[in-house]
């Protein structure tokens, strides 16, 4: 989780909002560093977008995304009528952020195993006749062969979907999980061997 404090130097509500936001976060048993970003110019302030110091951000969400003042170097009050948001805000902020973490780790670990179950539907062409009949598939073979082109775009669409979950989340200060990024590599193996040797996989799957 990535928390900002952006602030103009001076600001006498800067150190108290960065308490606040420690002490939420050790109330709730979270870990996340805190990025304290100094704004010297009304420059800095349209680019970083920044409505006023103390500014707090998480996970690039302003805790008070209602707010739609000009940017500024200026003083910032908020809905609480202080210049610091209230305990309650920070919470469902927080809140917020890591149901939205949560949605994402589950979305990291479905869609490379989405990716596996796409490639393993162009086997069909390749397995055994018997072995689709006792599985109930085959009729759908070929169904399935006419749409190998497409389930193997599908399968490599949904790497690429998958490696940018992982790896752009990273880029946000958003770490993934070992297991999300060992299985994304597990599955993107698995597709890369049914594309390069479909007889073989088919020949262990019919094995078992």
């Amino acid at each position: 989780m990535r928390i900002e404090v952006l602030y103009v130097p001076g600001c006498p509500n800067y150190q108290p909002a960065v308490e606040r936001v420690e002490k939420v976060l050790l109330s709730e048993s979270l870990r996340a560093d805190i990025e304290r970003v100094p704004v010297n110019s009304e420059a800095e302030a349209k680019t970083l977008r920044f409505p006023g110091s103390p500014t707090i951000r998480v996970n690039g969400t302003d805790v008070e995304p209602s707010e739609t003042k000009t940017p500024g170097l200026a003083c910032r009050l908020y809905a609480n009528s202080s210049g610091i948001p209230s305990e309650a805000m920070l919470l469902v902020a927080l809140s917020r952020a890591k149901e939205r973490e949560g949605a994402m780790r589950v979305a990291e670990r479905a869609t490379p195993v989405a990716a596996v179950i796409a490639a393993l539907s162009t086997l069909a062409c390749c397995l055994p006749f018997g072995f689709l009949g006792a599985v109930g598939l085959a009729g759908a073979s070929v169904r399935l062969q006419a749409a190998r082109p497409w389930l193997l775009v599908g399968a490599f669409g949904l790497l690429v979907v998958g490696f940018l979950q992982l790896y752009r989340g990273r880029n946000q200060c958003r770490k993934g999980s070992p297991f999300s990024i060992a299985l994304f590599w597990m599955a993107a193996a698995l597709v890369l061997l049914i594309v390069l040797f479909p007889q073989v996989i088919a020949s262990l799957v019919a094995g078992w």
